[in-house]
């Protein structure tokens, strides 16, 4: 039971670095290409 729950928190804890992870280097790409949509300005 003991290694049971070191599984689920491992899982919980390694999918919340992972969305983090990806939500930062999204945001970098964003800032790299400039997207930024009141940026575009004739």
């Amino acid at each position: 039971m003991k290694n049971l729950f070191k599984y689920l928190f491992f899982l919980i804890g390694g999918a919340i670095w992972l969305s983090v992870l990806i939500f930062s280097i999204y945001t970098d790409l964003a800032n790299v290409y400039g997207y930024n949509p009141a940026r575009i300005e004739e």
